[in-house]
């Protein structure tokens, strides 16, 4: 009977992905692939859409596909679905919490909302019209309708239609100026995500396009705006300070624009890459924290077996368990980051558990340059300031917080510990005559469910925005007449690769905006 409890145990513990996450994982590999279509359908099921909590996560994701692929009216559909259901969640403060059940996006992807559908009206406007686009029907486990069907034929816009894109976009700009101000607001002491020298570059470009000199002159301010967030993250941030002198020269080369009629350029943006999946960091409080002094691991293994064998002996009940717990805590851990000695495999199991999200260090040596040849031959490279690294932003962010709030946390889970661990101590202690090993481990047994609800209940939200770009990088480029072949090239510690987009035609006597996905980074 103590050996079925104990296979119960360790099946019940080591549990299964659902299909959901590989649904995400499908969709996130075939947009890495540039295979749009394949993306796209991966998310239209209603597997992935039966938990409404996630809704949002999924609604992100077709944004990007949607923005990546060109189709910048459809990513607007879902951007806006997006932010109904984030704005549905969140709380009255804008504050956000990274152990919440309902899905509401961090500060750094809401903000980043703000940025996509600023650059779609901008690109629907620049371009003057929208291909065909249609989504299907997409409804909830209750057979509830979440997503109309929608079908828009392609049509070119009329000049009032145009107008109003440029007033969306321009609107969009300050629901992102707000969005950060609130932050500031709910986290005015706290060494969090605030600002961003991005978006003050973003808003001074599109000021300075308006022929008015009101709005050129709110252009110069936001630029100076932008230097001043730089110099105060850059030191929080590494890829900022690498990039701060390409950044300084891309800002200079605006602020020259902006009080020329003609030939004024083209702002190019690339995006880049992925972010990474969020992972849980543990820290686990238990048997090994009387071990984890010793240095020795021999010494340490020894002294382990022993405190096993005395547990067995004096204490049969919890041993099993103890030793049940280790079994399962080993085999349910990520292989990457695997417990090394017994007691820790026995806390992964049984022990308190502080979990946290994060996310890996990316490399902060990425270097991105744009590669004009004309059709003589003649070769013009420009560098890429890296304005956004919004991986290294996550990171960042997500450390401070760990920092920040990990004590709070720790008290708050050790209370909820403390309140099943007294009374089943005492509950062990007293369970004496006939049948006295199987009540002990029916407490041991309960102990363990009630710890495992406490767990659950305190799990780190690692759902994200699964395709938002790793970097966004610009640069500047005056006007150049002809048709160019245009190339990306990235080079970092980790490889180089490079991408070629084309024959494009730089505009010519106008500003412009120019919009190329990087896809793969090294």
């Amino acid at each position: 009977m103590v050996r079925a409890a104990s296979l119960l145990l360790i099946l019940w513990l080591t549990g299964c992905a659902g299909g959901d996450q590989l649904r995400i994982k499908d969709a996130r590999n075939a947009f890495l692939e540039r295979d749009f279509v394949k993306a796209e359908a991966s998310l239209y099921t209603a597997e992935v859409l039966k938990r409404s909590e996630s809704r949002l996560q999924h609604f992100l994701m077709l944004s990007s596909i949607a923005f990546s692929s060109g189709q910048y009216e459809k990513a607007i559909y879902f951007l806006n679905k997006s932010r109904e259901v984030s704005n549905s969640v969140r709380s009255d403060q804008g504050a956000f919490s990274w152990y919440d059940r309902a899905y509401g996006g961090n500060p750094i992807e809401y903000s980043y909302l703000h940025q996509y559908l600023v650059l779609a009206y901008t690109l629907l406007a620049d371009e003057g019209k929208t291909a065909a686009w249609e989504t299907p029907e997409i409804k909830d486990e209750k057979g509830r309708i979440q997503v109309q069907a929608e079908q828009h034929p392609a049509r070119t816009f009329s000049q009032k239609e145009i107008a109003d894109l440029r007033i969306k976009a321009r609107a969009e700009l300050l629901a992102w100026d707000s969005h950060l101000e609130n932050l500031k607001r709910s986290y005015g002491h706290a060494d969090y995500y605030q600002e961003d020298t991005w978006a003050r570059i973003l808003a001074s470009y599109l000021h300075g396009r308006s022929p008015q000199a009101s709005e050129k002159k709110t252009a110069r301010i936001l630029l100076e705006q932008s230097i001043k967030i730089l110099e105060k993250e850059q030191a929080r941030v590494k890829s900022l300070s690498q990039s701060s002198e390409s950044i300084r020269n891309l800002t200079s080369d605006l602020e020259k624009q902006i009080g020329k009629e003609a030939e004024e350029g083209t702002l190019v943006l690339v995006q880049g890459g992925v972010i990474s999946p969020y992972k849980a960091q543990n820290t686990y409080i238990g048997l090994s924290t009387l071990f984890q002094g010793i240095e020795d691991p021999f010494l340490r293994a020894q002294l382990e077996d022993i405190g096993f064998r005395i547990l067995l002996h004096y204490a049969p009940e919890f041993g099993l368990v103890a030793f049940t717990g280790a079994m399962a805590g080993a085999i349910s851990s990520d292989a990457e980051d695997g417990p090394r000695h017994l007691t820790e495999a026995a806390d992964r199991g049984l022990g308190f558990l502080i979990s946290t999200p994060s996310l890996p260090t990316p490399p902060k040596d990425l270097l991105l340059t744009l590669e004009l040849k004309s059709s003589d031959g003649q070769v013009q490279e420009f560098p890429l300031a890296l304005v956004a690294p919004v991986h290294e932003l996550l990171h960042t962010e997500l450390k401070a917080r760990r920092d920040k709030e990990f004590a709070g946390k720790a008290l708050k889970i050790g209370l909820q510990y403390l309140a099943i661990l007294i009374p089943a101590i005492k509950a062990y202690q007293s369970a004496d005559g006939e049948g006295a090993g199987l009540k002990k481990l029916a407490i041991l047994a309960g102990y363990f469910i009630a710890k495992r609800a406490i767990d659950a209940a305190n799990a780190p939200d690692l759902r994200s925005w699964n395709l938002l770009p790793q970097v966004f990088a610009s640069t500047h480029v005056p006007s150049l007449k002809g048709l160019f072949e245009l190339k990306v090239k990235a080079e970092s510690s980790q490889g180089r690769t490079e991408r070629n987009f084309g024959t494009r035609t730089i505009p010519t006597g106008t500003s412009g905006l120019l919009f190329l996905d990087l896809g793969k980074l090294p």
